[in-house]
């Protein structure tokens, strides 16, 4: 039934928010389970890659702050993972929110193309020398025409930063890129 006391039928849309409620309540209530049997792993694992004696001491205190930030991390990916499992959370959304948005597929396309030939993950300056679409970019980004770097530049941050939250790294290597060139 529903709050105000009405029973709901079973293609009601509330009724999918009370699950959606009741699963969360569920992980707040396990929370501090969760919390406790996550301490005591990263304790074993800690005293497990810390237990050798021969271990020289300044390696010890070097390490001990990365294996802590790795189990923290490690924590974090794990019950991220273990809350989108228990409340079904799929890809499937991600795919109806693609389908709405099926008029910017080339626009995406243009941008995916765009910044893996400007800005590339898996090449380097050889690499991207050898592309003559990167040598086409660079080519206008040396056009001694007032603006045409401007907007060039202009239209990659826009990419870059548009779709979502953007990756610190090639927000970095962008301005770095634009220092470079003025």
């Amino acid at each position: 039934s529903t709050p105000d006391g009405r029973i709901s039928t079973p293609g009601d849309p509330r009724q999918g928010l009370l699950k959606d409620r009741i699963k969360q309540d569920l992980l707040e209530l396990s929370k501090p389970i969760y919390v406790e049997l996550m301490g005591k792993i990263k304790t074993f694992l800690r005293d497990a890659i810390f237990s050798d004696p021969d271990m020289w001491p300044s390696l010890k205190t070097s390490l001990c702050p990365a294996v802590d930030q790795f189990l923290d991390d490690l924590d974090h990916e794990i019950g991220r993972n273990l809350q989108d499992a228990f409340l079904q959370r799929s890809f499937h959304r991600d795919e109806q929110l693609h389908n709405k948005y099926a008029i910017l597929k080339p626009l995406y396309s243009f941008r995916a193309f765009v910044l893996y030939h400007y800005l590339p993950f898996d090449k380097m300056l050889f690499g991207r020398l050898n592309d003559p679409y990167f040598l086409l970019m660079y080519l206008v980004t040396c056009v001694p025409i007032h603006g045409v770097r401007i907007v060039f530049f202009s239209v990659v941050l826009l990419m870059l930063v548009l779709p979502g939250p953007p990756d610190e790294y090639q927000l970095i290597n962008f301005v770095l890129l634009c220092k470079g060139m003025q």
